[in-house]
Order: structure tokens, then C-alpha cells, then sequence
């Protein structure tokens, strides 16, 4: 096809994330996602309630038990995901 050119891979930091997904305990307190102490690194996806999927936007309510999908570098998932257990 004339004149098409493919756009290069973006490289963005994101791109080089892998997915992890986090039950929150039952001591965890009820509130919304903006109000998650997360490293910069991370960043919630979908929050899975009795097993119905949610995207997770800042809004998004979360309570004990709830399963949370995040998204981040190995690492930054590691330190989410020990801060998150034990809230």
C-alpha cells in the first residue's frame, strides 16, 4: 500500500507493565480508589467484586474482600501489594 508507514513501538514505561491482582483483607477500610496509597509506579485496573469485573477509576469503591487488578512494574507491584495487605 502506497504511502502507509507502520508507527513505531511506543516505549512508553506503562507498556513494560505486568498485571497483579490483590485480595484486600478483611481489616482493609471501605473507600475509593483515589484514596489508595500506591507507588508511582502502579496503577488500578478493574476491581472484581463477587466476581463481577469493574474498571477502577478513581471513584470506584472498594471494600474488604474485594479482589484488585493492578498494573506496574515487578517491583512497584511487590511493595503495592504488601502495603495493601496490610492496611
Amino acid at each position: 500500500m502506497a504511502g502507509f508507514r507502520k508507527d513505531p513501538v511506543c516505549t512508553h514505561p506503562i507498556n513494560a507493565t505486568v498485571p497483579s491482582r490483590v485480595t484486600l483483607p478483611e481489616t482493609f477500610p471501605a473507600g475509593k480508589v483515589s484514596g489508595l496509597d500506591l507507588p508511582d509506579d502502579t496503577r488500578p485496573v478493574a476491581r472484581i467484586r463477587d466476581g463481577v469485573e469493574a474498571l477502577a477509576d478513581p471513584e470506584t469503591e472498594l471494600c474488604p474482600g474485594d479482589c484488585l487488578l493492578l498494573a506496574g512494574t515487578p517491583e512497584a507491584l511487590e511493595t503495592a501489594a504488601k502495603a495493601l495487605k496490610d492496611a
